[in-house]
């Protein structure tokens, strides 16, 4: 998935998806309000997510989401 090419709508929708994985695998958690956070912030974005420090947050976010779910 290549954020700068998604609209914020586009990309808080593949973020739900991932989300209702995490809570149909693990349950509820403290990373999983974080994601769900994160889908808050870009649904109602019609426009992509084109700053690259917009980008670089995003990217930051989702690494520590993964570090702390595949412990």
């Amino acid at each position: 998935m290549n954020v700068s090419t998604l609209t914020g709508i586009d990309f808080s929708k593949a973020l739900q998806n991932i989300s209702d994985l995490i809570l149909e695998k693990r349950g509820f958690s403290v990373t999983l309000h974080n994601i769900r956070s994160l889908i808050n912030k870009y649904k109602e974005q019609l426009a992509p997510i084109i700053s690259e420090k917009e980008r670089n947050e995003i990217i930051e976010l989702i690494e520590g989401f993964k570090k702390r779910l595949l412990l």
